[in-house]
């Protein structure tokens, strides 16, 4: 509950809202301080000051905030079938420690929470993988709070184009790849110089899925994002392979990348993997001859928030630690959060 916003404000309700010890003294409530966070601001946008001079209308409209740092990885795209591309994996979108976003963009600013405000987290599931010709589905959304992750598009299959998502599908050997949504993912490999026999790889969180390499190979799935948010290193949203032509001599499906199925050998019929669950990671592309697409992967959401902030309130069983000043809340399910 913020302080008020105008009148007469008691140094006992700035106290209530921050902490502190008594007797209070105004000193305590210096911005980056022992009880205000660093860049504090009244309703205004004025940041409270964290040297010199400290009024008592500095804090008119002032709240405690709660820093949210995130990872949050969209649910990865299913294969196309009959020599189908690639799914693209899920879109991912991260604020912590200056890591890079997807397509290797710049860092997200962390969330604000609001104390006592419970905030819904949502894991996207995968897409489901093509049965015929036509592209995979595409997987869903991951949500936390204000913050979406699109989900990844579907591999392309010989009879439809590739689906566009956070990161885009890839080409099947006869259909176009799809792009990924900025800042989230990248765009599917096509079947460049092998049409009819050769199809991309799905994009992934940081590079692009492969183009088709040589004829009737699959494309490689786009590498995922590395991230630290949980205290150790881990790849995400890796693009699904590509799947391959039989009766080739260098036919094979093309490797799945950090989470994302391999498209399927060159037999005739073969189908693709499945991406990894909780990874984002695409599904890979069925083989020529009727060879389905594979699944996509479930994406993810992780919340690090300093422990002396935490309430220790959530749904959805995620999986808690701590780590250092922090405690870490890992969504592989639906849940929430409170302030």
């Amino acid at each position: 509950m913020a302080v008020r916003s105008s009148g007469a404000l008691p140094l006992s309700e700035i106290q209530t809202e921050f902490g502190g010890a008594n007797p209070i003294g105004m000193s305590e409530y210096y911005g980056d301080g022992d009880y205000v966070q660093d860049g504090a601001e009244d309703g205004d946008g004025n940041a409270i000051p964290e040297s010199g001079a400290l009024d008592i209308s500095d804090f008119y409209d002032t709240a405690t905030q709660i820093k949210a740092f995130f990872v949050v990885i969209g649910g990865g795209g299913g294969g196309g079938g009959e020599q189908g591309g690639g799914g693209g994996a899920g879109g991912y979108r991260s604020s912590w420690n200056s890591e890079a976003s997807g397509a290797g963009s710049s860092a997200e600013s962390h969330l604000v929470l609001e104390t006592g405000t419970e905030y819904t987290v949502t894991v996207g599931a995968g897409g489901g993988g093509n049965s015929g010709t036509g592209r995979g589905s595409g997987g869903s959304n991951s949500v936390f709070g204000s913050i979406t992750s699109n989900n990844g598009g579907g591999g392309a299959g010989n009879g439809q184009a590739a689906g566009a998502g956070g990161s885009g599908g890839g080409a099947s050997s006869q259909t176009s790849r799809a792009a990924g949504t900025a800042n989230q993912g990248t765009q599917g490999g096509t079947f460049a110089a092998f049409q009819g026999v050769g199809s991309g790889g799905g994009g992934g969180a940081s590079v692009q899925g492969q183009n088709a390499p040589a004829n009737g190979v699959g494309g490689r799935g786009g590498p995922g994002q590395t991230s630290t948010i949980t205290a150790t290193s881990v790849v995400y949203g890796g693009g699904g392979g590509g799947g391959g032509r039989s009766g080739i001599t260098f036919g094979s499906g093309g490797v799945g990348s950090n989470g994302g199925g391999n498209g399927a050998a060159a037999s005739s019929g073969a189908a693709g993997q499945a991406g990894t669950a909780n990874t984002g990671g695409g599904g890979g592309g069925g083989a020529d001859g009727g060879g389905n697409g594979a699944a996509g992967g479930s994406g993810k959401v992780v919340v690090r928030i300093l422990t002396s902030q935490y309430s220790g309130t959530n749904s959805g069983s995620p999986t808690v630690s701590t780590s250092g000043d922090y405690t870490i809340l890992v969504y592989n399910a639906s849940g929430s959060i409170t302030g």
